[in-house]
């Protein structure tokens, strides 16, 4: 059995001629992130110009943090256990700003810096000097120091590697939070083994290449090496901790799913309610209110028997005066009729839809 459909009626039901279009497609579905990437500045975004969801999330991030319990019985051991977490590394505060990244990203990645302190050796006379307390000129496309040697017996114009040493010195040891926009992940999706590459800003790069001795004298020369042939810096594995959200395994699984995915549309619709509040307020809020002679019918027509102009004078001129004096009255021969033109605004304002929208937003990011 087959259904006949008249030809001149085939154009009208396909979809592009529906009278109803795909309910799943509005007007804010065109501005939603396509890549993950984009995802993450949008998420930044949010946090930003909306109080709702960054109290969440700062929130969210403050809540599971809880003060460190110490499970020794010698006191000069926890006394030295206490020193380096919370004095040097100052690990409660570090871990707040690690889950607010979860709850914004869902993504977080870690590593910690070792401290250590750069030499350069003199070829000739073998005296090394510590990197900041010396003049040089640094190679970025080499990595290469080239300086003279301030030895008086040398003082040689020489060129050479750097050569660091790590120190043991807990004050100095970072924990750091890598920004998950300049990160890309190549993993293995049957073993589940995954290469963390890092791409250097272009800001640092600009800022070594200039010859920044705050950068090159505490940069790794690893970085450095990868600043020399502009590539991206892969991480040893091991040296990077990514703490992600779990999400759907068919949407890119080797990264976290933010979880204010859901909220990105809510808040676009509040922002539109909001910006239609905004120009009901600049136009409609404020009334312009007009003065004008009032009639008393055909025969008492105040055009017939004044000089408009000298009353719009008088009138003008009373209401100077009345703003300096509250008390003051005007006198006027004929009556006063005022209009106001606008000034229902308050009518027109969408403040219980907004409430209703930033309600769902609170609720989409599970409160």
């Amino acid at each position: 059995m087959s259904l006949w459909i008249d030809p001149s009626m085939a154009e009208s039901l396909s979809p592009q001629y529906a009278t109803h279009p795909n309910p799943m497609f509005d007007f804010l579905t065109g501005f939603i992130p396509r890549r993950l990437k984009d995802l993450f500045r949008w998420a930044e975004y949010l946090a930003y110009s909306s109080a709702h969801i960054y109290a969440v999330i700062k929130k969210f991030g403050e809540y599971p943090i809880t003060r460190f319990i110490y499970e020794t019985e010698a006191d000069q051991e926890k006394e030295r256990q206490r020193d380096l977490f919370e004095r040097y590394l100052r690990v409660k505060g570090f871990l707040t700003k690690v889950s607010f990244d979860k709850f914004l990203y869902g993504n977080v990645f870690v590593s910690m810096y070792e401290p250590f302190k750069r030499f350069l050796k003199c070829p000739k006379c073998r005296t090394e000097h510590a990197a900041e307390q010396i003049e040089y000129t640094y190679e970025s496309e080499k990595v290469l120091f080239k300086f003279k040697c301030p030895v008086a017996q040398c003082k040689a114009e020489v060129a050479c590697k750097p050569n660091d040493r790590k120190l043991i010195d807990p004050k100095r040891i970072s924990l750091i939070r890598w920004d998950p926009k300049a990160i890309d992940i190549e993993q293995n999706p049957v073993t589940g083994q995954a290469v963390y590459y890092y791409n250097i800003p272009e800001w640092l790069r600009a800022a070594v290449k200039r010859g920044s001795r705050n950068m090159i004298n505490t940069m790794p020369y690893e970085l450095l090496s990868a600043m020399k042939r502009d590539k991206v810096f892969k991480f040893a594995e091991g040296q990077l901790y990514h703490l992600r959200v779990p999400g759907p395994s068919g949407v890119e699984e080797q990264w976290g799913f933010p979880p204010i995915t859901s909220a990105i549309k809510l808040f676009l619709f509040a922002a539109t309610l909001r910006k239609a509040n905004e120009a009901i307020a600049l136009e409609h809020i404020t009334p312009m209110r007009v003065l004008y002679p009032q009639s008393n019918g055909p025969l008492g027509d105040p055009s017939q028997s004044l000089n408009l102009s000298t009353w719009k004078d008088e009138v003008e001129r009373n209401y100077r005066r009345f703003r300096r004096d509250p008390l003051h009255v005007m006198i006027s021969p004929i009556p006063i009729g005022v209009e106001d033109i606008g000034g229902q605004g308050r009518a027109l304002l969408t403040l219980g839809e907004v409430q209703e929208a930033e309600k769902n937003i609170v609720l989409s990011m599970g409160v």
